[in-house]
């Protein structure tokens, strides 16, 4: 990116740079937003790392929890997980703490003749599913960029989180038909 700024600061149009990078990052970068999701991204790395204590902690809870459980309210929960979860960690870090407390779980899932393929479908897909902030998915960009969602009406944020539900229905139930073919 400095490569790029550099380049067109000294591309000059009509004798004017194509950007004067002092100008163009006070005015037009929202810098609450960067700085928040650099916030967001950095935690959610640090709740991932393996040194962190975190992902042992939650597998430790969810194996007791879940090793007696059905394969269909354990897809919900991951469904709900991986789609709440990115809307407010990074898309990578969220997919990663989710991976790394199902792997070792999908091995007592296995020997009980559970399909345990469905689970990186389903993180992947939830974890894509970013849609009440503009950076969490390009759909999320698109959707939010249309006409509804101008000055950031609270019809809008219901319609968002209609979407959200609506996704991570979608996600839950397509990898539970999945799960049974």
């Amino acid at each position: 990116m400095a490569a790029c700024v550099a380049f067109l600061s000294i591309l000059k149009i009509d004798g004017e740079p194509v950007i004067e990078p002092a100008k163009t990052f006070a005015k037009a970068v929202n810098w609450d937003i960067v700085f928040a999701i650099a916030c967001v991204t950095l935690l959610g790395n640090a709740l991932g790392a393996n040194n962190s204590g975190f992902t042992p902690w939650l597998l430790g809870i969810f194996t007791e929890q879940f090793n007696n459980i059905g394969i269909i309210p354990i897809l919900i929960l991951t469904a709900l997980a991986a789609c709440l979860l990115t809307q407010v960690f990074s898309n990578l870090a969220t997919g990663m703490i989710l991976c790394s407390v199902l792997a070792p779980m999908s091995i007592l899932f296995y020997s009980r003749g559970i399909n345990v393929s469905v689970f990186p479908a389903l993180i992947g897909i939830g974890t894509c599913s970013a849609c009440l902030i503009p950076a969490g998915s390009g759909q999320a960009a698109i959707m939010l960029s249309t006409k509804i969602f101008e000055n950031g009406s609270s019809w809008a944020m219901k319609k968002g989180l209609v979407v959200l539900a609506a996704v991570t229905i979608a996600c839950a139930l397509s990898t539970i038909i999945v799960a049974y073919i």
